[in-house]
């Protein structure tokens, strides 16, 4: 085994040179430096930060360092143990040269895919349904009727509501087809909202809200009764945000913002796109000693709050309201709810469903993990029919929500307001439902599965690089993780796992199949426009996640999946 006569430390033939480019030991680097294939340009060693060897390494250009924590200073005694340390860690982890051959090898076609397809072929598969999103420019279709968020004149401010039926009078009675000329025309039309984006009009993108199938069914319903409305979605934003360690002091924003600005903006808090609308309560009252009685008592109180908050959108959004855009023209705009982004927990209590239930469709709790099981989306009609039983019989109207599948609730804010189906409006995202979900369990799973002291030994040994933060003291130490650290975490993950071994020889083919497809999902999502080439991807990549998962059963890791937030995707 070779021995560094910088520090008089033995080491494996693989964990030699990755010593050398790693260390802080004045006579390793010199030794580093005069290797005969070193070149400066590219290899040369990096110069550890003064306060601890914790740092990011991003390209931010602003030379921040987000450090775990900052240790004491050492002298050259306590440096040379240190890069001994590091040593026996290397060769903790890094397999003997005798070993090698009693590796039980991958199957390298369940690496590819589940029937064995060519990795190269993927690859050209995913390229080719890149390409359109990249190069191709999209063509625009427009909404079939003209009327639709019509300009409203100055002079007919006062007058707005003859205007209606002025614009109704001037439609041909006879044609139904109208405003089109003949069926021809409306069926092009239609043809034309639903596909356009390449050369021959056949792909479909989704980028903004505007691009859905939601805006233009309740902009045809908005049509019938209100020509020339405008839409307005309204997007609802709360997370419950603990402020403080100690005394679990807790805060529990509302924002809200418009889909009518594009996402670019949306997104950014820099642009103020996204309006305080209030703080909901933070009680657990908790002089209530029946417990029952007391989640019944906060979800009630959640809903009353929140209707104060929404009232004012419910005569809007049925009426309509004269409202100027930001070149100064005057729509008659209708502000709809359109989706509700929350955490689960808060999901739950928003659609009155029991815990562990999906908030969108009528899966039972045990078959969540099916990913071939058929489900209905709740009835929102069932649904309402069975909260107008409110103020008579109780035993009748909790029976009456039972069968709805929801909790007996006491007039939910989202009852009354207009064009909003508030199961269709729970929306995953990124953040809680794949960072703060599914990665954060999948780690948990591989931690079980290779055990701590192995990926932490991984993560010390990564090399510097300046698009990956560097763990130095592993993952296995990280406490109240954030989104950005898994987030970070996910760009080295499959690296460090594709070559260990799990107990008993077993080959971890299936491991990687699971983590590479729930990786690819995660992702492909974060594409900023989809077509349906890219969502086929999205399919399929999580159909490799489900064909796979069964390895953390075998390993007794999990004994279901019947995971919401895995459900949700």
């Amino acid at each position: 085994m070779p021995v560094c006569n910088g520090c008089q430390v033995n080491f494996t033939e693989y964990g030699y040179p990755r010593h050398l480019a790693q260390s802080r030991n004045s006579a390793c680097i010199t030794i580093y430096k005069e290797m005969e294939n070193y070149q400066p340009q590219t290899h040369s060693a990096p110069e550890a930060p003064e306060n601890g060897p914790d740092c990011d390494h991003s390209d931010n250009g602003n030379g921040a360092e987000d450090r775990q924590d900052d240790g004491p200073e050492l002298d050259e005694e306590e440096e040379a143990e240190a890069e001994g340390g590091v040593a026996e860690q290397e060769r903790d982890w890094e397999p003997a040269i005798g070993a090698i051959d009693d590796y039980v090898s991958m199957d390298k076609e369940g690496l590819l895919g589940d029937e064995g397809g060519d990795k190269a072929t993927h690859r050209a598969h995913r390229h080719g349904a890149e390409i359109p999103l990249l190069e191709c420019q999209p063509h625009i279709v427009k909404f079939p009727l003209c009327s639709a968020g019509a300009i409203i004149p100055d002079s007919a401010l006062a007058d707005q509501p003859h205007r209606y039926d002025s614009h109704r009078s001037q439609l041909d009675p006879s044609c139904i087809w109208a405003p089109f000329t003949s069926q021809i025309d409306y069926e092009v039309a239609w043809w034309a909202k639903l596909w356009g984006q390449d050369e021959d009009k056949t792909q479909r993108l989704f980028h903004d809200l505007h691009t859905g199938k939601w805006w233009w069914r309740v902009q045809n319903k908005l049509e019938q009764d209100k020509p020339g409305a405008t839409v307005i979605p309204i997007l609802l934003l709360s997370d419950k945000t603990q402020v403080t360690m100690f005394r679990n002091k807790a805060t529990y924003p509302i924002y809200i913002t418009i889909g009518n600005l594009p996402k670019e903006i949306r997104r950014r808090p820099s642009y103020n796109a996204q309006i305080l609308l209030g703080y909901l309560f933070t009680t657990k009252l908790e002089h209530i000693t029946n417990k029952a009685a007391r989640r019944r008592c906060l979800a009630n109180l959640f809903h009353v709050c929140m209707h104060y908050i929404v009232e004012s959108l419910v005569d809007a959004g049925k009426v309509g309201i004269p409202i100027a855009s930001g070149d100064g023209a005057v729509c008659h705009g209708h502000p709809l709810v359109a989706c509700y982004i929350r955490d689960y927990p808060e999901q739950v209590l928003v659609t009155g469903i029991k815990t562990g239930e999906c908030p969108k469709c009528d899966t039972p709790a045990d078959e969540l993990g099916n990913k071939d099981l058929l489900f209905e989306p709740c009835d929102l009609g069932q649904i309402l029919d069975a909260l107008a039983l409110v103020d008579g019989d109780p035993s009748q109207f909790t029976k009456a929500c039972h069968q709805a599948g929801i909790k007996p609730i006491y007039c939910p804010f989202w009852e009354e307001l207009p064009h909003c189906n508030i199961y269709q409006a729970i929306t995953p995202d990124i953040l809680h439902q794949l960072y703060q979900g599914l990665v954060k369990h999948l780690i948990a799973w591989l931690k079980s599965a290779f055990s701590e002291a192995e990926l932490d030994a991984r993560c010390k040994c990564l090399p510097p690089n300046h698009n990956i933060h560097l763990f130095m003291k592993g993952i296995s130490v990280l406490s109240r993780v954030s989104g950005t650290k898994h987030q970070q975490i996910c760009w080295f993950l499959l690296g460090i796992i594709i070559d260990i071994r799990l107990p008993n020889g077993a080959s971890p083919a299936r491991l990687i199949c699971a983590v590479q497809g729930l990786l690819d999902f995660l992702y492909l999502t974060q594409y900023p426009c989809h077509s349906h080439q890219t969502l086929e991807l999205l399919d399929d990549t999580l159909n490799h996640f489900h064909n796979n998962k069964s390895i953390f059963i075998d390993l007794g890791i999990r004994s279901s999946f019947n995971l919401p937030k895995l459900h949700s995707l």
